[in-house]
């Protein structure tokens, strides 16, 4: 004769088997709507710093980074927007540069931003265009497109714009402004 408590084991034990047998091993299926492309690192809120000999020189903020990592042309992309803070001796902020879009290239060394390019310097100096690039190289930026540089004594037109990294040794072709107008009207006076 069993004992209730036995009883009581055994009917535990023949559900609990029972519900065993009567689960169906479930799969999960991916909807056609989802992709997933491994080559692709997402990242949200970035916030990245380069330092020289521990002293920080550039910071660089977005809302979004895309890391492409592709052997062939790995690249880290700012499809929402970037920020770019350079810094000098002591951590003194020297300029900002601001826009809707970036990319770096690793094999290429070559740092590409573009739509609504600002940098502006502590000097009151700005430069305003649709494109800038950065040879990491050759350690030069430029555009060939159109570029508005701004400064305390002129305003500058131009379709070309080169400098060191650091916006110093400025060039520029194929320019007008307030500086060329003013000496024209003083020749016509």
């Amino acid at each position: 004769m069993l004992k209730s408590s036995s009883l009581c084991f055994l009917s535990i034990s023949f559900l609990g088997m029972l519900f065993l047998v009567s689960c169906k091993k479930k799969t999960f299926e991916v909807p056609d709507s989802i992709t997933m492309d491994l080559s692709v690192e997402r990242a949200e809120d970035v916030e990245i710093i380069y330092s020289d000999s521990a002293e920080i020189r550039v910071q660089v903020m977005g809302p979004t980074m895309l890391n492409y990592t592709d052997r062939r042309e790995p690249r880290q992309e700012f499809p929402d927007g970037l920020e770019v803070l350079f810094y000098g001796e002591n951590l003194q902020l020297t300029s900002t540069l601001t826009a809707n879009f970036g990319v770096r290239y690793d094999n290429q060394t070559q740092v590409i931003v573009r739509d609504s390019v600002v940098w502006e310097s502590t000097q009151n100096q700005r430069l305003e265009t649709e494109e800038l690039i950065w040879n990491e190289r050759t350690q030069k930026v430029y555009t060939n497109r159109f570029a508005v540089i701004i400064t305390p004594q002129d305003t500058i037109f131009t379709r070309y714009f080169e400098a060191d990294q650091d916006f110093k040794n400025i060039k520029f072709r194929s320019n007008s402004g307030s500086k060329a107008i003013q000496s024209l009207s003083k020749e016509l006076n």
